[in-house]
């Protein structure tokens, strides 16, 4: 913590996350006591929340996903129990969609969620991977690569949403 009075005595602190940003700026423009005072703003993104929100609907979507998969031994039908699984409702999806496009939009724009977008691809793909090869052991499907087939069946399903959510 940074504590600090004002000209007046009165005592102010900087929160720890604060501290750090301001000490960054304030060793950049300070070099003596003659450069003192100095008067700080500090403007917060809500990215650190919006981001918390995107990975507490990862969860429970790769939850939902999983727990349907565990109801089918058949290869063919888990890839129907995934879709199921992502398709709850008319509202629901609309709502899940919106916020995954906002989860894109901040993506594009901030590194920070290089890392989520990232762990939500290889989830999604992984999920795909599993029923491909589990459809290809039982002879059900008929694939060469796996991993490319997991990748375009995710783009292939994605697509579909978002159609779906432009008509909708």
């Amino acid at each position: 913590l940074f504590k600090l009075k004002d000209r007046k005595g009165a005592g102010m602190v900087l929160a720890i996350t604060h501290e750090e940003v301001v000490t960054t700026h304030m060793a950049q423009v300070v070099r003596s006591y003659r450069d003192l005072p100095q008067i700080l703003y500090h403007f917060q993104t809500k990215d650190g929340l919006v981001l918390a929100s995107l990975e507490w609907v990862l969860e429970a979507t790769e939850a939902r996903i999983r727990d349907h998969l565990a109801e089918s031994d058949d290869p063919v039908n888990a890839i129907a129990k995934m879709v199921e699984a992502v398709w709850v409702s008319p509202e629901a999806n609309r709502d899940f969609f919106r916020f995954y496009l906002d989860g894109v939009e901040h993506q594009a724009r901030s590194p920070e969620f290089d890392e989520f977008a990232e762990k939500a691809k290889s989830i999604m793909n992984s999920f795909y991977r599993e029923v491909i090869v589990a459809g290809v052991e039982a002879g059900a499907l008929d694939v060469d690569d796996p991993t490319a087939a997991a990748i375009q069946m995710r783009a292939v399903i994605e697509g579909m949403f978002l159609q779906w959510l432009q008509t909708t």
